[in-house]
């Protein structure tokens, strides 16, 4: 639909093709998620977003991860979803190792988080982690309909909620994968 649309503007895409190892490999991971109809949805936005954002990334494995992370993220972004998911307590599950062993959204997101070491660099890795943190304390305090919503005391504070739930960092960190970027002093000052 959107290169159609682009297609009648006349424009170009930018050379990013429909990669259907990339959308087998997801089909493969989102398949035996027992939520995978209700954000079918997010998952056609998580391989969008890896189709074309990150056509230069060459580890198509390193796609998919991009694909289900943004597929998860944008799904928790739902405040029912959110809240049923149980997404306040997602830093505890991180840190007890429990939430690996959990067949749920919060389960598959964790994982997710944890093969980013296989694809990017210490520091990218520990950056897209801190990122995925600050999207979920950004929800708390950024939705008013989410149970775990906290009164925003300013304007400016509303703000800070919104840039939290950004993931800037998380997605500024897929564009240096470790195979194709070996060198982290290269691109190190992208994330000042």
């Amino acid at each position: 639909m959107i290169r159609e649309f682009l297609r009648k503007l006349d424009i170009a895409p930018s050379g990013c093709e429909h990669n259907a190892e990339l959308e087998a490999e997801l089909e493969v991971i989102t398949q035996v998620w027992p939520y995978k109809s209700q954000i079918k949805a997010h998952i056609v936005t998580g391989l969008v977003m890896a189709e074309t954002a990150y056509c230069h990334v060459s580890d198509v494995q390193a796609r998919v991860a991009i694909a289900v992370y943004t597929a998860i993220i944008t799904a928790l972004d739902d405040p029912e979803r959110f809240d049923s998911a149980g997404a306040q307590e997602f830093w505890r599950g991180v840190c007890d190792g429990s939430l690996i062993q959990e067949s749920s959204i919060l389960g598959d997101y964790a994982r997710v988080l944890l093969s980013m070491g296989d694809f990017y660099s210490n520091y990218s890795s520990g950056a897209i982690l801190a990122s995925s943190l600050r999207f979920l304390n950004g929800e708390m305090i950024g939705n008013p309909k989410s149970n775990a919503f906290i009164t925003p005391p300013s304007e400016e504070f509303v703000d800070y909620s919104r840039d939290m739930t950004g993931v800037a960092e998380a997605y500024a960190a897929f564009i240096w994968i470790k195979s194709d970027f070996p060198d982290e002093n290269s691109y190190i000052q992208v994330f000042r």
